[in-house]
């Protein structure tokens, strides 16, 4: 992570850090931090900067850095772990300690107008991507399950709608996959004294035996009358598969 200051500091926008920490190289985080203002004491300061540090079990150290804020930042409070490998040198921990400082002050600016003026670059340093570092177990396939129906009823005639559609997806930086696949079913009943008239499913009508015709059906279909009306509906939306979504596909946006 880089970041510097674009434009001159300026007193409006400075904040004070006390940075209370004898494993941190202070000469070296004000050299790479130029633009951050660190005081001696700590009573004029905005942030303190409190570490302290532990041996791991394998030979290592385990720093803790504390950012207190104070004044206006009271109760603002943030704590971050490095961890140093026995091998590592002097200069990779100091790197360490400093990118820990770097993270800690950015909280603070981000609420302040100098905020605008700071120029953030963040990057692997083994230059690999989102997609290249997580373990997706699903290879990037989303499955997504609606379904849903509706119930509508009346003395003499009932109407019941269920629906059903499947879509999966997949996206990477080349390709868009996306298979769908839906099922709707519409019955509908007509009753004439407690007894079914006729029906319609998928739209087609369906005659009982009976000495009813097919006019008399669709003249009836309109002038029927009711004395109760009911409503119901029902639907849910599961998905599974792939958490992730860090491939943008350019050549499909929709």
């Amino acid at each position: 992570m880089h970041f510097e200051a674009l434009l001159p500091l300026q007193k409006q926008t400075t904040l004070n850090f006390f940075l209370d920490c004898w494993d941190c190289d202070f000469t070296f985080v004000r050299q790479e931090l130029e633009f951050v203002s660190f005081v001696r004491d700590p009573k004029p300061a905005d942030v303190h900067i409190l570490s302290s540090s532990q041996r791991t079990g394998s030979g290592g150290e385990k720093f803790f850095l504390n950012f207190i804020g104070l004044n206006t930042f009271q109760g603002q409070d943030y704590e971050y772990q490095y961890m140093a490998d026995q091998s590592e040198t002097r200069d990779e921990v100091r790197q360490g300690l400093l990118k820990i400082i770097k993270t800690g002050v950015l909280q603070y600016y981000s609420q302040t107008g100098f905020f605008e003026r700071v120029k953030i670059h963040l990057e692997d340093t083994r230059e690999m991507t989102a997609t290249e570092i997580v373990e997706d177990p699903w290879k990037k396939w989303v499955f997504s399950i609606e379904a849903g129906g509706n119930l509508q009823q009346e003395e003499s005639q009932d109407e019941l709608s269920l629906g059903t559609e499947l879509r999966i997806q997949k996206v990477t930086k080349d390709w868009k996959t996306r298979i769908e696949g839906d099922y709707n079913l519409d019955h509908e009943n007509y009753y004439d004294d407690g007894e079914i008239e006729y029906q319609v499913v998928h739209d087609q009508l369906y005659l009982p035996a009976g000495n009813a015709s097919l006019e008399d059906v669709l003249l009836r279909r309109r002038k029927m009358a009711t004395g109760y009306e009911l409503r119901l509906q029902v639907g849910f939306e599961f998905t599974f598969g792939s958490i992730y979504n860090n491939v943008v596909n350019e050549r499909f946006q929709n």
